[in-house]
């Protein structure tokens, strides 16, 4: 079996706003303090539970994003 090279174990690029500053980190662990942005329209995702588990709903476009 052979090895993967190190190049292509490396963790997914960070988004930038174009100043070399992180906007979206993709992670599950992020913190709650942060915004969270709907992938579709750019308004804000609101956090909400049912019994499959926690997921992120957009307060515009009402699209359901997983946690």
């Amino acid at each position: 079996m052979k090895a993967l090279p190190t190049s292509l174990m490396r963790s997914p690029p960070q988004l930038t706003n174009g100043r070399n500053q992180p906007t979206l980190s993709p992670t599950i662990g992020q913190s709650m303090l942060g915004r969270h942005i709907c992938l579709c329209c750019s308004y804000t995702l609101f956090r909400h539970m049912r019994l499959e588990g926690i997921y992120w709903r957009c307060s515009h476009c009402h699209q359901e994003m997983p946690a």
